[in-house]
């Protein structure tokens, strides 16, 4: 055993565990401090209000397909009652972090012991995290569903790390009944370093006990029981779909809206020219090759073994969904719904965040074991360490002090400060005028990249490219509509802007909206209910008559 593991018995004062704490949670503000909305907040959020007020935005196509989040609406949800978007997410924001900024120190002492260990490590995971990911995961940003999860992750592996078998199953539970994919993969990890553990103790016969799954059992059923809201929800999802139905929706998901996260020939390989790997591809990898050296060099703990058998455990699902990609993919056989059922199960969402876990508390770990015989050397190593990830915290307060404007506006605005300024604020205004003037039962068309339409006038929409819904019946009516609705030509997204006015009343009257908020140039001859220098407003309501007779009705 080594000296770091021998002092994970020693009780902190927990004056300097606050510290710590406060100093993490610190981190992580300054890491995703950025305005309100993020880009997932709108989903999550506008579910969460729909959820506790059905009558909110009540003819959103979105809002009214199946919900896949319950425990996440059920906690925050209730909130959105009193309090407007910006302050729950603000609220919510503060409260996550706080979570995750606790568990991280949970983990952190559970494998470094020392004063400011939780702190290094975790100003190391969150620079990882946003740079050297491949798949977008993330675990600090807006608030949404998997960052608690995420926190119980954390949690159980603390208690994994420690040994404490009969803990870790309903942690797991708690993680899969705020995000069942994060949840599930954990528990798969977990399970996998039972299966060594459990097999390393009985052959070595007199190391510390590792229970057996008869003894885990009521642990384990505990675990079940919680992540029950989450597993019921997800078997609800697609009662009613058919089997091609779900194929085809699993197609529409992995190769259409979110291949950034799915198909690894979008993010992580480069068929063209060797390496064969994208940056993001090249990146990742040589985290994992960091962390492989350090899980191998010098002399880990116990508890880090038990840890980096977990990370272990992730890569392995990075290769095996590389390998139903090749297989399934046009190189092979060809089955590109078999390997959509397969891929949309986030092969590369768990290695982008539990990598980063590993290096950084490997690298602590290494730090930390040269301070007995190399003082000096243990100390300038933090420092240039820490200096390197404060760099990373530089440069994310510089992004979110030079563009003042909530993320989820990015693709409405530009990403140009120059340019986002007055769009932002024009943006802003004909939202007001909406939620001001517009009949609170009225649909808008809105632009196809917008996310905060319903966020800041709280109107309902027709259907936008972010707002993806869960089930399988509605994945496929999202992409019907927006393929009809946008892209004209079959490939490309076109503003509504630039299309023929008899072909938009034709629209409005099969999906029931009653207005058009597109760009302001150029305009069209429809009647106009607002305009400002960016955006413009028409009424394209036809009369009952007009939209059952569009519709094919008698």
């Amino acid at each position: 055993m080594s000296r770091v593991d021998e002092q994970a018995r020693t009780a902190p004062r927990w004056s300097l565990v606050a510290i710590e704490i406060a100093l993490i949670w610190g981190l992580m503000w300054a890491h995703a401090g950025w305005l309100p909305p993020d880009v997932n907040e709108p989903n999550y959020l506008g579910k969460a209000k729909h959820f506790w007020q059905p009558e909110w935005c009540a003819r959103d196509f979105f809002l009214q397909t199946a919900d896949a989040h319950h425990v996440f609406y059920w906690t925050f949800g209730w909130l959105t009652r009193w309090w407007s978007l910006d302050t729950v997410a603000y609220v919510g924001r503060a409260l996550t972090y706080l979570l995750l900024a606790c568990a991280w120190w949970r983990l952190s002492w559970s494998l470094v012991p020392r004063r400011a260990a939780a702190v290094l490590s975790a100003a190391l995971m969150l620079a990882a995290t946003a740079r050297l990911h491949m798949a977008g995961e993330w675990v600090v940003g807006g608030l949404e569903a998997k960052a608690p999860a995420y926190a119980f992750v954390w949690l159980a592996l603390a208690e994994m790390v420690r040994g404490a078998w009969r803990r870790v199953w309903p942690l797991v539970g708690i993680a899969s009944a705020w995000h069942v994919v994060v949840g599930f993969w954990t528990g798969v990890g977990a399970a996998v370093v039972w299966v060594f553990a459990r097999l390393a103790a009985r052959n070595e016969g007199d190391g510390p006990e590792v229970p057996s799954l008869g003894k885990m059992g009521p642990a384990i059923l505990l675990g079940l029981l919680l992540a029950s809201p989450s597993l019921y929800g997800m078997l609800l999802l697609n009662r009613i779909a058919t089997a091609d139905e779900v194929a085809q929706a699993a197609e529409i998901q992995v190769f259409t809206r979110i291949p950034h996260h799915l198909d690894p020939y979008k993010f992580f390989v480069a068929e063209e020219t060797p390496p064969y790997l994208s940056m993001f591809g090249l990146r990742h990898v040589g985290l994992i090759a960091l962390w492989a050296v350090l899980a191998v060099w010098g002399s880990p703990s116990a508890g880090l073994k038990r840890l980096n058998l977990f990370v272990l455990a992730m890569v392995a699902l990075v290769a095996i969904g590389l390998g139903i990609r090749w297989l399934w993919g046009p190189s092979v056989l060809d089955d590109p719904r078999r390997a959509a059922l397969l891929l949309r199960l986030y092969w590369f969402r768990m290695s982008d965040v539990v990598v980063p876990v590993g290096a950084a508390l490997a690298v602590t770990h290494t730090i930390f074991s040269w301070e007995p015989s190399r003082p000096e050397l243990a100390r300038w190593s933090a420092a240039l360490l820490f200096g390197l990830a404060l760099a990373h915290f530089a440069v994310s307060i510089d992004r979110w002090v030079t563009y003042p404007y909530p993320l989820a506006d990015a693709k409405t605005i530009g990403r140009r400060a120059s340019v986002a300024e007055q769009r932002h604020r024009n943006w802003r205004a004909v939202c007001e005028e909406v939620r001001t003037r517009a009949p609170a039962g009225a649909v808008f068309l809105t632009p196809p990249y917008s996310q905060t339409f319903k966020w800041y006038a709280e109107r309902a929409e027709v259907v936008t490219w972010k707002e993806m819904p869960q089930d399988a019946r509605s994945v496929i009516e999202w992409w019907d509509r927006f393929r009809e609705i946008y892209r004209h030509d079959g490939r490309r997204t076109v503003s509504l802007a630039h299309s023929d006015e008899e072909k938009i009343l034709q629209l409005a009257a099969l999906y029931g909206a009653d207005f058009l908020l597109t760009e302001a140039n150029p305009s069209l001859r429809l009647p106009l209910w607002y305009h400002n220098d960016s955006f413009a407003i028409y009424d394209v309501n036809r009369s009952d008559d007009d939209r059952a007779q569009q519709r094919g009705s008698p």
